[in-house]
């Protein structure tokens, strides 16, 4: 349950899901993805616990941080701020899945 001290994190205009991205990895995985060289191309079937995600239509690109049963960590520009959403949750929002990453130690 290392993702519920993540929750709540509101969205600014200085703040969006990509800084929650790098400040959760930074935090918890101890991973500056700033400096990061390599990721490796991960399928949608085969997502482990800390691999980021990214979903999108025409106009927008939203990222996230896999936990586990389909659910991903990330902060919408919501009043409810960083939360646990289920990926087949982001259609509903008019966002597909574009692709997924892990870092490569």
């Amino acid at each position: 349950m290392w993702h519920l001290k993540y929750l709540n994190r509101k969205w600014t205009k200085e703040y969006n899901c990509y800084d929650f991205v790098l400040d959760v990895y930074k935090d918890h995985f101890g991973v500056d993805l700033q400096d990061a060289e390599s990721f490796d191309d991960v399928s949608v079937k085969d997502l482990q616990e800390g691999d980021i995600v990214l979903l999108e239509n025409d106009s927008q690109v939203h990222a996230g941080i896999y936990v586990t049963d389909g659910y991903l960590l990330n902060l919408r520009k919501t009043s409810i701020g960083s939360e646990l959403t289920h990926i087949d949750n982001f259609q509903s929002l008019g966002l597909r899945l574009s692709r997924c990453y892990r870092y490569a130690k």
